[in-house]
């Protein structure tokens, strides 16, 4: 496993594509380790943005490119699993952050 994980601090992908090729029997565990290193990061992100807010450390402002990507997100996992949903325009209490 040291090996996946050193590629893929490195941004070495293609790396662990060819090395899963010929060691198909370490895809369950590669996937695992991704999920943890995914899950890891979530909880980080999330414990920053609490700390922010609850310190009032934050314009409203900046969290927009956060909720954007996390809207992004959700969105793609909603596609792929083949749910339909169609976006509501934001309300102007929604546009003005109350």
């Amino acid at each position: 496993m040291d090996f996946y994980v050193k590629a893929l601090e490195r941004d070495g992908v293609g790396f662990v594509i060819l090395q899963l090729i010929e060691h198909p029997e370490d895809i369950s565990a590669v996937i695992s380790m991704l999920e943890r290193r995914n899950d890891n990061s979530f909880e980080k992100a999330r414990k920053v943005i609490s700390d922010l807010m609850g310190a009032d450390l934050y314009n409203p402002a900046d969290l927009d490119p956060i909720r954007d990507h996390a809207l992004r997100r959700l969105w793609e996992a909603l596609s792929a699993s083949g749910a339909r949903w169609e976006p509501e325009a934001p309300s102007d209490e929604m546009k003005s952050g109350h």
